[in-house]
């Protein structure tokens, strides 16, 4: 009996383990897309206020909105391919996990992001600077806590993610709420564009350890 249980526990390692690897490898790419997206993001709405500065709301509107898209669409993707494979491999009770995938939780966040950009209509500059702020501080929580869900423990380079989004948004509040300064906020995304890439070409060279830890 006890080495039935032996053999039990070692299937159920090795499937942790290749959980784990899968997953850090789904991390590895959701960094590369989203810093695309960080450059997107930033750089579309910097050059309509360069080139375009008498546009109206609908191409700020398209301008933050096609990257968010793109990411959202793509960490589906990823994620989904990525459970996919882990339950072709599942042989053990160990790696179920009953929690709701935190990439379906992307619409509920891109619905709220459309509903904040469309309240910069309602609401004065200020006050919807400081919604804006509040949503991407929320967002930095919600992947610090996905990580948190996906790996038993936080790699380096998920640490290293969270902390440059977070140096970037209190880098935008000061663009945004003190001086209202797009070359600021084009300059303060630095970070995460060059952290997110950094960390995705860490995760995906340091994922097959994952098997063998």
């Amino acid at each position: 009996m006890s080495d039935e249980v032996e053999a039990l526990r070692i299937v159920a390692e090795r499937a942790l383990k290749f959980q784990q690897y899968i997953l850090r490898r789904a991390w590895g790419l959701y960094y590369a897309v989203w810093s695309l997206a960080f450059i997107l993001w930033v750089f579309l709405p910097y050059s309509l206020s360069i080139y375009y500065p008498a546009a109206g709301a609908f191409p700020y509107l398209v301008a933050y909105t096609t990257p968010a898209i793109i990411g959202m669409a793509a960490t589906t993707w990823i994620f989904k391919r990525a459970k996919a494979t882990i339950e072709l491999k599942k042989v053990a009770g160990r790696i179920e996990n009953k929690k709701r995938p935190f990439y379906r939780r992307n619409y509920i966040y891109f619905l709220l992001f459309l509903a904040i950009l469309s309240s910069a209509i309602i609401f004065p500059r200020h006050i919807f600077y400081l919604i804006y702020i509040a949503f991407l501080i929320l967002v930095d929580f919600e992947i610090y806590w996905s990580l948190k869900d996906s790996f038993q423990k936080i790699p380096a380079e998920g640490y290293l993610a969270v902390l440059t989004l977070a140096l970037s948004i209190s880098l935008t509040a000061i663009a945004f709420i003190l001086l209202e300064s797009f070359v600021l906020l084009f300059l303060g995304w630095i970070p995460s564009i060059a952290g997110w890439l950094f960390c995705s070409l860490y995760s995906l060279y340091h994922a097959p350890e994952s098997m063998v830890e």
